[in-house]
């Protein structure tokens, strides 16, 4: 579990893959096919959603995290979160999913309206 979390965190750009470990140690868990989970307020998350949330500034742990490439008042927001986790948007018509949209809008409302742009609605 703990080589599958290194990876993830080295995958989201972590300065100190080490030190973010310690960070989120507590609230890792390891899923029934093997993949390392999150509880976050009580939710189960994909490790990959969990940290590209603490990427997004405003979350208190951005400063943990190598800076985007992306710069300046042209640059566009990072809006493929979602897919890049290797989930469905619940938003868009072929992966629709009432009770993941409520519970995205409930516990990460920003992430929710990320994907609801992503699908056009």
């Amino acid at each position: 579990m703990k080589n599958a979390a290194l990876s993830a965190i080295n995958q989201a750009g972590a300065i100190n893959s080490d030190q973010m470990l310690q960070l989120i140690q507590g609230s890792l868990k390891k899923a029934e096919d093997g993949t390392v989970k999150v509880l976050d307020g009580g939710i189960e998350q994909d490790i990959s959603v969990y940290l590209a949330k603490l990427k997004n500034p405003g979350s208190s742990y951005e400063h943990h995290f190598k800076p985007s490439a992306q710069a300046g008042m042209g640059a566009k927001p990072n809006t493929s979160t979602a897919s890049a986790a290797g989930i469905a948007n619940p938003y868009l018509d072929a992966t629709s999913n009432l009770t993941q949209r409520m519970m995205l809008e409930n516990t990460d409302p920003d992430l929710a309206a990320v994907l609801k742009r992503e699908a056009g609605k």
